[in-house]
């Protein structure tokens, strides 16, 4: 962050507020890496932030792309147990398709120098009956990545509580997809994403932590 007086050209700031995280929260990327924030999204009709998130990370939220809708959870209540703990709010809606075949892809760019981490989101919306199923294969450029995300795919939105799902090392242009399995009776879903760059190691110095 850089701030400066348009006159004087000193640098000034008039308030800073820094929030800590729990231990936890992140702790599946080494801790000598750090963690370049990207992009964070939601399907919520407003942006999260605190104090839904204790944390005060800012959700945004993202108009559905042409052929997908959001949907709204009815579940009473939504276990939230992940590490990384995202806010029950993000977790009450998501984003879907009409069409049980269609896929839901997320498209960027990433420095082939420094790979993007993603977290996904994902809590069933409806309490399914016994004829319904959902489930998702994850694809990063047409290919199945399920034997590399943590954990392991295919992916089952579980009802009333939230599931993590880690995409790591992605890198160069992409297109994430989150594509129906064959045996699935319902649309893909995904409750959030989150994204960060990787940055180079950290080497300890004298005067602290230095790249």
């Amino acid at each position: 962050m850089s701030c400066s007086n348009s006159i004087s050209n000193i640098p000034f700031i008039s308030a800073l507020e820094v929030r800590s995280l729990d231990s936890k929260v992140y702790s599946n990327i080494g801790s000598n890496y750090p963690l370049f924030f990207m992009t964070r999204n939601a399907f919520t009709k407003t942006d999260i932030r605190f104090p839904e998130d204790s944390f005060d990370r800012i959700w945004h939220t993202t108009r559905p792309p042409t052929g997908l809708i959001t949907v709204a959870s009815n579940s009473p209540s939504i276990i939230v147990d992940t590490d990384d703990k995202p806010p029950e709010a993000v977790l009450r809606a998501a984003l879907t398709s009409t069409l049980t075949r269609n896929h839901i892809t997320y498209s960027g760019f990433a420095d082939p120098k420094y790979p993007v981490h993603f977290n996904a989101y994902f809590s069933e919306v409806i309490e399914l009956s016994s004829t319904q199923k959902r489930s998702m294969d994850i694809s990063v450029d047409n290919k199945l990545i399920n034997s590399i995300i943590v954990p392991k795919g295919p992916v089952i939105p579980p009802y009333g509580r939230a599931l993590e799902v880690h995409i790591p090392n992605i890198t160069s242009a992409y297109t994430i997809a989150f594509k129906p399995t064959d045996d699935s009776t319902l649309p893909s879903l995904i409750n959030a994403l989150e994204g960060f760059v990787i940055g180079d190691a950290l080497v300890q110095g004298n005067s602290g932590w230095k790249k």
